[in-house]
C-alpha cells in the first residue's frame, strides 16, 4: 500500500515535497497522510463498516430548517 508524497511516483515526490507552503499546513498534513486507492488499499480502507450518526452533527438542526415534503423543495428551500 502506498501512502504519503510517493504515491504517485518519483515525480510528483520530489514537487510535493518542495512546495512552498509551510510544512505544518494542512495540505502537507493532508499529502503526507494521502493512501493510493488500488487492490492494495481495498482491504485497508474497506475491511470495516464506517457508521456515523449525522444527527449529532452541530450543523444537522439547522439543515433540518431547510427540509421539505420532497427533494425538489428542499433544494428550492435552500436557494
Amino acid at each position: 500500500m502506498k501512502i504519503g508524497y510517493g504515491v504517485f511516483g518519483v515525480a510528483y515526490e520530489k514537487m510535493l515535497k518542495n512546495d512552498l507552503h509551510n510544512i505544518n499546513s494542512i495540505d502537507h498534513k493532508l499529502i503526507k497522510n494521502m493512501i493510493l486507492l488500488d487492490n492494495n488499499s481495498t482491504e485497508f480502507l474497506y475491511s470495516q463498516a464506517c457508521s456515523y450518526d449525522v444527527k449529532n452533527h452541530e450543523l444537522y438542526h439547522f439543515a433540518q430548517k431547510f427540509k421539505a415534503l420532497n427533494d425538489k423543495e428542499t433544494i428550492q428551500n435552500l436557494l
